[in-house]
């Protein structure tokens, strides 16, 4: 290898010249973006708003309590108990019970499953199916994500139906409202093919540079 300065006419005869592997690389990665979107199982992602009703009285404090940002930054304002209450191990435990359909949830149904499988299924169900942010002018979205859309909708359903009884079994002083119940989402949330294919291009992209670079170098 010499030291002779790589010039556009270079960069532009070593292109043609691979064409064909580039090409390849372009037309494997969209093969491998569409194998991979039709083989992947579908999930599909419900969610319900709910509205957070302070019963306490007070004029800043309850003003708070009913803001996003007041469930967010302080914890003992009475919005963020519902935030608490949603992850809670019991409430999870709750709904599970509730829940005929364990398999979309750890693969097993409910009388195969282990006292170690019910524990790993409520742990699954309360940090990885179960999402709970702030929505708009205060409202918080409830969603979950499984391989079915009803029982999707389902249980977040029965994950709000629970929380009422939760609080009043607590003794919590803190309401809700649903604004918005969960329905059967029309689409799937996952796989996405767009993304797929994007993902995708990137990758080829980088891997057609990275060939390009290492052909015209080893051809000065």
């Amino acid at each position: 290898m010499n030291n002779e300065a790589i010039t556009l006419k270079d960069i532009i005869e070593t292109i043609i010249e691979s064409r064909r592997m580039l090409f390849a690389f372009f037309a494997i990665a969209i093969v491998v973006a569409f194998l991979f979107y039709w083989t992947t199982p579908r999930t599909y992602t419900a969610e319900a708003t709910i509205m957070p009703i302070s019963n306490q009285s007070g004029g800043l404090t309850s003003l708070l309590s009913s803001s996003g940002l007041g469930m967010l930054a302080n914890p003992e304002l009475g919005g963020n108990i519902i935030f608490v209450a949603l992850k809670s191990r019991t409430l999870a435990e709750n709904v599970l019970n509730k829940f005929a359909s364990t398999e979309l949830i750890i693969n097993k149904t409910a009388k195969k499953m282990t006292p170690k499988d019910r524990e790993a299924a409520i742990e699954k169900l309360r940090n990885n199916i179960l999402k709970v942010y702030p929505g708009k002018n205060g409202s918080i979205v409830v969603e979950a994500t499984l391989r079915d859309s009803e029982k999707a909708a389902y249980l977040v359903n029965q994950y709000v139906d629970e929380l009422a009884l939760f609080l009043n079994d607590k003794a919590i002083n803190m309401n809700f409202t649903v604004i918005d119940p969960a329905q059967p989402p029309l689409g799937q949330s996952a796989p996405k093919l767009k993304t797929n294919i994007v993902l995708a291009f990137c990758l080829a992209f980088i891997l057609s540079s990275a060939y390009l670079t290492a052909a015209i170098y080893a051809g000065k």
